[in-house]
């Protein structure tokens, strides 16, 4: 009985809490400084073909796409959400891109790691390196290791959220890891800065 009494106050608990931090995350993703920030690191000339691969709309193409109206960009939401227009939508289904390796010189990553399991960041940051051409390069954003008191309960939130087991290596840092494991080389910190309620972290990696 107590048990079964435990488990009802902690389902109430999440019908509570879940609409509350839903617009708590969406937010971050699509308004926080961060897309800003990554906009101004990215390296695209025009003519390049770019993959954004994104989660919720959070993308950053179109930024971009204004300030480089003749490179070509895809985009494909991990979320199931529509794409901006004037972005051509491309899927990701069973760990694959619909896209021949080497099909991209540049690939943005945005936020689309923190929801996904270790072997599933792992399966999309390969499939990425798949896809982009040698010698091309990879710019990742997500949410990092926690440093203030209102980071770590935003982690907190979205292991409760997507699982305990999608955000350890967030907590801890070592999702950053998975990227050289994925293959990739030449990673570099660009910014780590808290943008609202969490740390996001730009990095740059390339296909050797």
């Amino acid at each position: 009985m107590p048990n079964t009494f435990a488990r009802w106050i902690d389902s109430w608990r999440f019908r509570l809490f879940r609409p509350g931090f839903h617009v708590l995350y969406h937010y971050e993703l699509r308004k926080a400084g961060w897309r800003e920030a990554m906009a101004s690191d990215v390296s695209i000339f025009d003519g390049e073909r770019v993959l954004e691969v994104q989660m919720r709309q959070s993308g950053i193409a179109p930024i971009l796409s204004a300030a480089l109206p003749k490179a070509r960009f895809s985009v494909v939401d991990l979320d199931g959400g529509q794409t901006e227009e004037g972005s051509e939508a491309i899927t990701y289904h069973n760990e694959r891109f619909n896209r021949r390796s080497g099909s991209f010189d540049v690939v943005l990553c945005s936020m689309a790691l923190h929801p996904l399991p270790p072997a599933g960041k792992l399966a999309l940051l390969k499939e990425i390196r798949r896809v982009l051409r040698h010698g091309g390069s990879v710019f990742i954003a997500d949410i990092d290791k926690p440093f203030t008191a209102i980071e770590r309960r935003l982690l907190r939130g979205l292991a409760y959220y997507f699982g305990s087991h999608t955000t350890a290596a967030h907590l801890d840092g070592t999702w950053v890891e998975l990227i050289k494991q994925a293959g990739f080389t030449d990673v570099k910190t660009l910014k780590s800065k808290t943008h609202f309620t969490a740390r996001i972290t730009i990095l740059r990696a390339r296909r050797r």
